[in-house]
């Protein structure tokens, strides 16, 4: 249930366990690797190979990723989507779980230039899960001006998500 997915052309699965899940959900208005690793972990073990396969490119244009309230609305409805999935696994699955949408959902708020929402949403975060410590680090950002915002999130995407 936890948000531990990497980007769509990185994954090697095969044919007949994507079809037997229905592939991607495109009624989902983002996140459909999430939603897709959620099902495959239901029938099938994920196994993560520590090496570069794919070369991946990066543009400035307005992208899925940058949909910010699709994002948004496609975590929540992927968490009411698996919720009975979610409880079955326990109660501190389910609170970590809710902890990283309201971490997400901070700090799209905190991106999106709604700075109180965002602090909501990760004092929410806190409140479920008191251990995940980027909403302790999204409420501070959240008390920042837009453009420092803006340029700790960009920072985070170059040390974390590109090597």
């Amino acid at each position: 249930m936890e948000d531990h997915t990497c980007g769509a052309p990185t994954y090697m699965v095969r044919r007949d366990l994507l079809l037997s899940i229905g592939c991607f959900d495109t009624s989902l208005s983002g996140r459909e690797d999430w939603d897709l690793s959620i099902r495959l972990a239901e029938i099938c073990k994920i196994a993560f190979v520590d090496e570069d396969l794919v070369i991946a490119g990066r543009h400035t244009r307005l992208g899925v990723s940058k949909h910010y309230g699709n994002l948004l609305d496609a975590q929540e409805r992927i968490l009411r989507k698996h919720s009975t999935l979610r409880k079955s696994l326990g109660v501190m699955v389910d609170r970590r779980a809710r902890s990283k949408y309201y971490a997400a959902g901070g700090m799209l708020y905190c991106y999106m230039g709604r700075p109180i929402l965002g602090a909501y949403f990760h004092v929410l975060g806190i409140i479920n899960w008191p251990l995940y410590t980027t909403n302790y680090s999204g409420l501070l950002k959240s008390f920042f001006p837009l453009p420092i915002r803006r340029a700790l999130s960009s920072e985070r995407r170059h040390l974390f998500a590109w090597r």
